[in-house]
């Protein structure tokens, strides 16, 4: 609370003086007179993620008053189509005295929805009219034959296919505040999945753990950006971190979510997130391994002499354990690093993969690609 009724005003442009450029002067004066003013429109979401036929959107949003004069004004809603077809308007005329907020919401009913993902717009104006805030958000509408045409996904043979092509699946890990609804807005998914399309990434890992309608609807949402999309994803958090199906809980959600998604081909279900390891001894791997030790080499002679310092004076084949603790060999893989570090090393990238990037903008989307500094001379590398 110790920022309670401040305001601030953030710039992102490091590289160039905004209040060099001509009008800068009006722009800060401005600048200062909104934030005096300290009247804002905040928390603007929508009550659903995804919203069914029959049923109506709720739009809600605050408005705070944090400066030191009484407001009175009016919040404009326009619902449109993601075409920009104007659907429906609204207002909500507010009155705020100094260091108050107002939270309003607004409904929209249609007999059935016929976009996939509708746009809302709310602006802030005082009662002479000037507008002093906008801010945006959205909700996506249940279509089951988007949900049907989405990604065919299918698993046999030991691959992934996707319309039954073997595919290669480069993913991306997306976290959304599920604790705070606009951590959970439509536009945003929206977004990175269309994102995620137009740059080769065709799966994506989102945390959904709660039974509550929020939960289930932002699931919806997912589910109609996938398919929209053509990205697969995959719900984590299914069970919580280190619990197990035997979990009630856990159990119902499971099934729940099998039951509600039935069907869909383009997800997937984390049944367990991450979960624990004990590094114990196992006999039949280690007699597995010694099956394979024999088989190389044939007889301890052998062994010994591949092996050398790095095998132990009392192992032998059928006595060495495997094991995530510390290895006998890491000298080896010590002094591999030190040499890199301090003199030449070679290595072997034929299995890597190589792209070529050819045109006038190379350079320009390397350098958004990469997070090092790509623009070097001809003939040089960079890691």
């Amino acid at each position: 609370d110790q920022y309670k009724g401040s305001n601030w005003a953030y710039f992102g442009i490091e590289n160039r003086d905004l209040f060099s450029e001509p009008g800068a002067k009006r722009m800060l004066a401005e600048l200062v007179r909104w934030m005096k003013r300290g009247v804002f429109l905040h928390d603007v979401h929508p009550g659903y993620a995804c919203y069914r036929d029959g049923e109506a959107a709720v739009i809600r949003a605050s408005v705070s008053n944090s400066g030191e004069e009484p407001f009175a004004g009016v919040v404009q809603v326009s619902i449109s189509d993601e075409d920009g077809a104007a659907l429906h308007t609204d207002a909500v005329r507010v009155e705020l005295q100094p260091n108050e907020t107002r939270e309003i919401s607004v409904s929209w009913s249609t007999p059935d929805f016929a976009s996939d993902l509708y746009k809302v717009k709310l602006d802030l104006a005082t009662s002479h009219g000037e507008l002093i805030d906008t801010s945006i958000t959205g909700f996506y509408a249940w279509n089951e034959q988007t949900v049907k045409n989405g990604m065919r996904l299918s698993y046999s043979n030991n691959y992934l296919r996707v319309n039954g092509v073997p595919r290669y699946m480069l993913g991306a890990e997306a976290f959304y505040d599920r604790y705070c609804p606009l951590g959970m807005d439509p536009l945003d998914i929206e977004r990175d999945f269309r994102d995620m399309s137009d740059m080769g990434i065709r799966l994506s890992r989102v945390f959904t753990y709660s039974e509550s309608e929020e939960d289930w609807r932002f699931r919806d949402a997912l589910a109609m950006a996938s398919a929209r999309h053509g990205v697969a994803f995959w719900l984590s958090g299914t069970v919580f971190m280190r619990q197990y199906l035997d979990d009630p809980q856990s159990l119902s959600i499971a099934k729940k979510i099998a039951q509600r998604y039935e069907g869909i081909d383009g997800m997937f279900i984390d049944l367990f997130n991450e979960p624990n390891w004990h590094n114990r001894e196992d006999a039949a791997r280690d007699a597995r391994f010694s099956e394979w030790l024999k088989a190389k080499y044939g007889s301890d002679e052998a062994l010994k002499a591949a092996w050398g310092d790095e095998l132990g004076p009392d192992e032998k084949i059928g006595s060495i354990k495997m094991g995530w603790g510390k290895q006998n060999w890491l000298p080896w893989s010590a002094a591999e690093q030190q040499a890199c570090r301090t003199g030449v090393a070679v290595f072997d990238q034929t299995s890597f993969s190589k792209y070529a990037v050819h045109g006038v903008d190379a350079e320009a989307a390397l350098q958004w690609v990469c997070s090092n500094d790509v623009d070097v001379a001809p003939d040089e590398t960079v890691y």
